[in-house]
């Protein structure tokens, strides 16, 4: 097991969008078969994914991002869209 630490730099939420201000490269792929969908990447294409899933987690519900082949994933990937909602548990 890897004792090494990863620090991910996330933008806060500036009140009106989500964004990232640079790419950490990787690769990232969505496939969708059988009712199944699978997130395959790299380290780099992980961590992408991770400071959207983690910039968007201090937006306001109903925030998304889309991410599309040949952008955000690989060429030939389905694409993803990650969306914040609203906790059933927040008050």
């Amino acid at each position: 097991m890897s004792t090494e630490r990863v620090t991910i730099s996330v933008p806060s939420y500036d009140g009106t969008s989500v964004c990232l201000d640079d790419v950490l490269g990787g690769e990232l792929y969505v496939a969708v078969a059988a009712g199944e969908v699978t997130i395959s990447g790299d380290a780099g294409g992980l961590r992408h994914l991770a400071r959207w899933c983690l910039a968007l987690s201090s937006a306001v519900p109903g925030c998304h991002v889309h991410l599309d082949a040949g952008v955000d994933l690989d060429d030939g990937s389905a694409p993803l869209v990650v969306e914040l909602i609203a906790s059933a548990t927040s008050s």
